[in-house]
């Protein structure tokens, strides 16, 4: 083992933290057992859930830095990256890491308190995390995630990485290629969902550039343009807008790959790149709902030349990007306000250490993006909720019909919501929902035909309400099961009551195959509701529709009714309903409204009765893993299953399993 005073300057990242992971006592722990060090060698910095929602199971990412350096690491200094395999389950392992590619979580917020979402990128040929430490052998502070999180509770801190080096670069990869990989990270990290948090981004230099992409990239994709509905604002420091001096950077990447990507920000020629960036950006109506602070530096920055077949920075001064570039013009004027000096130059404008002047004033900014009104639109049905608003700008004036009880008006208020923005379902149910079912293979034939001999599960079919819970170990055929008995013409049988052939009440089988290695969506509660809300409304559909157009009607006839009548008030009525006197006419009026009050409570009273429809029952299989998250997202999801479905209150999930625990 050696010991060497620059490793305890570098930060390192570890990854596949199990979950039962406590506290920083409990990481120091298991990384000197993995790499044969002292604990007492490792200096914990943090520790939060992971944003990779693609694990197959849950873990934790910690910040480190090390007083004594394993020898595996100091044989292979040249490594960014090492693995080391848990002992007891070789398939899975701690990765330690200095690269800090992809998300990385900073800090926990509970989940009652978890308001914002504030989301940090690099710029050029940067480091995720230390381009915003400060300079110097002390590497123990980094302001987002020392003192963003206690100066602002509720803020969940995250560093994003990629990589743009310079020197040496065998890629060819555009602004553009980089801000889709982001998006893709913001998506398998769940931002696009309605549960997601409110966002705030960071961004410095090139960053910037690479938000503006992706943001203006999102607005035109249906699937993730939910997004956009989370953005609350941005602080973007030293965004090269407009361009900036790159002569050295072409003189760098001269001859390579990624030439053209310097070419891009060039200052001197303007880039129609980023002309046509900063108008596509600008243009979007979505950033009114939005607020962006442009931070500028006011001090040159060396450049960096060739000494002796080394890049140093040695060379001359520069303003790398000027005030009107990187506020775009924000500079002068009322826009002003909106724009922040800092005296540092390029790299610095970032880099605040403890007591840093700056520092409460980039605070005080993101405190007041976080605690902006939010939104309440959710994000995957945007645009209808939008058509529905300006469909109901005017007050619902047949609500005031007499004969309308309190309970009637807010189901009719709810209905005229919802059903306004129902018209585009298929925002509801993107493909990927159906991923999991898709990809199970079918049984071979009559493998399965004994599950439905099992008396309990036949008879549950034929009598049971709630939940009937098949557990097993993983891989032990659970989906293949459950893909059976959903297609098996025995479950119809079993579950058909003759009774309802002779009413207008119709069977409805929906079904939902959770994917725990595929997208949040895919393995999320709220991807569950998507699915279930479609099947259901699918199988409703013609039904539905006919009491949609009566209730239409009705409202339409009952809210010009009642605008006559106030004409007939004001004496201003010259419409063709006139009895004669105003008495006789009031009169008319009045036997009207109470036809269309009955007739509107009618309708209420179908919809709530059929929203309370009892025979309600739910088939599930869990694996053992799931079972070990039995305090989160299972007992959530069978309380809140509860709760919108009207549904008597399950009985514990561990009764289900002695009803019948399935052992393959």
């Amino acid at each position: 083992m050696a010991t060497r005073p620059e490793w305890s300057r570098r930060v390192f990242r570890l990854r596949g933290l199990p979950n039962r992971v406590g506290d920083r006592s409990d990481v120091s722990q298991l990384l000197s057992q993995a790499v044969g060090i002292p604990e007492e060698c490792v200096r914990v910095c943090s520790l939060a859930e992971s944003c990779d929602t693609l694990a197959s199971l849950p873990s934790k990412v910690a910040t480190i830095r090390l007083e004594a350096v394993p020898d595996r690491l100091s044989s292979a200094s040249h490594l960014d990256q090492w693995e080391f395999p848990f002992k007891e389950e070789p398939d899975q392992c701690l990765i330690l890491d200095t690269h800090f590619q992809g998300l990385t979580a900073l800090n926990d917020v509970k989940p009652e308190d978890h308001h914002t979402d504030c989301i940090a990128i690099s710029g050029l040929a940067s480091h995720p995390f230390g381009s915003w430490q400060p300079h110097g052998e002390d590497k123990s502070f980094m302001w987002i995630r020392d003192e963003l999180p206690r100066s602002v509770p509720g803020t969940r801190t995250i560093v994003y990485g990629y990589k743009s080096e310079l020197i040496g670069s065998e890629s060819f990869q555009t602004i553009s290629d980089i801000a889709l990989s982001f998006i893709h990270q913001l998506k398998t990290g769940g931002w696009n969902l309605n549960s997601s948090k409110q966002i705030v981004f960071l961004a410095h230099s090139l960053g910037g550039l690479v938000l503006k992409d992706a943001i203006v990239q999102i607005a035109r994709v249906e699937s993730v343009k939910g997004i956009l509905n989370k953005f609350k604002g941005a602080i973007m420091f030293g965004v090269p807008s407009l361009g900036m001096h790159q002569s050295h950077l072409m003189t760098m990447t001269k001859g390579q790959a990624n030439e053209s990507l310097s070419q891009d920000l060039s200052r001197e020629n303007g880039s129609a790149y980023l002309r046509q960036l900063n108008k596509g950006f600008e243009g979007l109506s979505i950033l009114q709902n939005a607020r962006i602070y442009w931070a500028y530096e006011t001090k040159e920055t060396r450049t960096v030349q060739l000494e002796n077949d080394e890049w140093t920075s040695n060379g001359q001064l520069e303003i790398l990007v000027n005030p009107d570039s990187a506020t775009c013009g924000r500079n002068v004027g009322s826009a002003k306000v909106m724009t922040i000096p800092i005296n540092e130059n390029h790299s610095n404008i970032v880099k605040f250490s403890r007591g840093h002047k700056d520092l409460p004033t980039i605070i005080q900014t993101i405190s007041e993006l976080c605690s902006q009104e939010p939104s309440n639109m959710p994000p995957s049905s945007v645009h209808s909720i939008e058509k529905a608003k300006s469909r109901t700008k005017n007050p619902k004036s047949y609500l005031e019909l007499p004969t309308l009880s309190k309970s009637d008006c807010t189901t009719l208020k709810d209905l005229d919501f919802l059903l306004s923005s129902i018209q585009e379902l298929h925002e509801l149910s993107p493909a990927e929902l159906d991923f999991r079912a898709d990809q199970i293979e079918d049984p071979f034939r009559n493998t399965f035909e004994w599950v439905f001999d099992t008396t309990s599960f036949s008879n549950w079919l034929q009598e049971g309400t709630g939940l009937f819970w098949v557990n097993g170990k993983p891989g032990s055929g659970k989906s293949t099961l459950m893909k059976y008995i959903l297609k098996s013409q025995r479950t119809w049988d079993l579950l058909h009551d003759w009774r309802r052939s002779f009413s207008d009440i119709e069977e409805i089988i929906a079904s939902f195959f959770f994917h725990y290695r595929g997208t949040a969506l895919q393995k999320s509660f709220e991807g569950l509701l998507r699915s279930l809300i479609v099947q259901l409304i699918s199988f409703q559909y013609n039904p539905f529709q006919r009491r949609w157009r009566t209730f239409r009607q009705l409202k339409k006839q009952a809210s010009e009714l009642i605008s006559e009548r106030k004409d007939v008030l004001n004496g201003n009525y010259h419409g063709t309903h006139h009895r004669g006197s105003t008495k006789e006419t009031l009169r008319w009026m009045d036997r009207r409204f109470q036809e269309f009050g009955t007739k509107l409570k009618s309708v209420a009273g179908e919809f709530r009765q059929n929203a309370n429809e009892p025979g309600t029952r739910f088939l599930s299989t869990v694996t053992q893993a799931f079972q070990n998250c039995r305090g989160g997202m299972l007992n959530k999801l069978e309380t809140t299953l509860h709760q919108i479905l009207n549904q008597d209150a399950l009985e514990p999930p561990v009764d289900y399993r002695d009803r019948w625990n399935l052992a393959f």
